[in-house]
């Protein structure tokens, strides 16, 4: 600070005295100064104070907030580690559940095509066992219409029997009724009868040739004639009772033996398909064949042929 110099005291003094005057206005102002800093600044206090409680009151809401939510972050991390654990363990059983589903998959397209190859073998067995059925079906109907024949031939062989018995009867009726007359009345060599000429047993050839045609293909001509009456001995004893002589008589049977032979002709001719014939095709004549025992029975009686 410079120093003054004065002339005079009564100059210093007053210099002193303004100064004093200056810096007594200058304290005036600033105790005003401070009056109102320390007015504002209380105000200041009050309201940084009341700021402060109401920060401090936000900072405790906010710390408390704060902890409950720490608390919460806790709880939610174990929740989330927990979850992690068990989504973790969901998803290893997924994916090993989807490594089984896979397994299956790949097993279930192998059945696939296996049940494929199957279907097709059981397709084709199909077509075969309807083809087989087919035939079954055509064998059973052919063996319906055989068993038919056969019963049909059955029926026959039967009416047969029974008219080549008849006829056995009556032709030993007549011999006997022959023999009777013989005795009874001389006979010339010219009135002799004559043997029955019975067609000779066909060979087996023969046989063979002739039992190739089906039993119902015979010609008509070789149908039996209708049963004529046959003379009995009672209509003999009539005949002589009446005074017929025994010449006409004897002619009269004559006629009628070669009536009974053209019948036994016809009937030997209609059995013939029922003889055994061990050349005879099976598929062509499908009608069985008499015994050979009821054959030589029925044609090679000693009292008959």
């Amino acid at each position: 600070m410079s120093t003054t110099t004065f002339q005079t005291p009564s100059e210093e003094v007053l210099y002193w005295k303004t100064m004093a005057l200056s810096w007594e206005k200058e304290l005036a102002d600033t105790r005003l100064t401070l009056d109102d800093f320390q007015t504002s600044s209380r105000e200041l206090e009050e309201e940084l104070e009341r700021e402060l409680h109401i920060l401090e009151e936000q900072n405790k809401k906010l710390s408390t907030q704060n902890q409950s939510l720490v608390h919460e972050l806790d709880e939610l991390t174990q929740k989330h580690q927990a979850s992690c654990l068990s989504s973790g363990q969901s998803i290893y059983s997924l994916q090993k559940e989807l490594e089984n589903l896979r397994e299956e998959y790949d097993l279930s397209q192998r059945k696939a095509v296996n049940l494929e190859m199957d279907n097709e073998e059981l397709e084709s067995f199909k077509r075969a066992a309807h083809s087989s059925i087919l035939d079954m079906e055509k064998k059973y109907n052919e063996a319906r219409e055989w068993k038919e024949r056969y019963e049909q031939e059955s029926r026959k062989r039967g009416q047969m029997r029974e008219e080549i018995q008849r006829l056995k009867d009556e032709l030993q009726d007549l011999e006997n009724e022959l023999r009777v007359v013989r005795s009874h009345s001389p006979i010339s060599p010219a009135l002799s009868p004559t043997p029955f000429n019975f067609p000779p047993t066909p060979t087996p050839c023969k046989r063979s040739a002739q039992d190739s045609e089906a039993p119902g293909t015979h010609s008509p001509s070789l149908s039996p004639t209708p049963p004529s009456p046959v003379p009995t001995a009672r209509r003999l004893s009539e005949y002589r009772r009446k005074g017929g002589s025994s010449v006409s008589t004897l002619q009269e049977i004559m006629e009628r033996v070669k009536t009974l032979e053209n019948r036994l002709i016809s009937c030997r001719t209609r059995v013939k398909p029922f003889l055994p014939n061990s050349h005879t095709n099976p598929t062509k004549a499908r009608t069985p064949a008499l015994p050979p025992a009821e054959a030589g029975e029925m044609l090679t009686q000693p009292g008959v042929w």
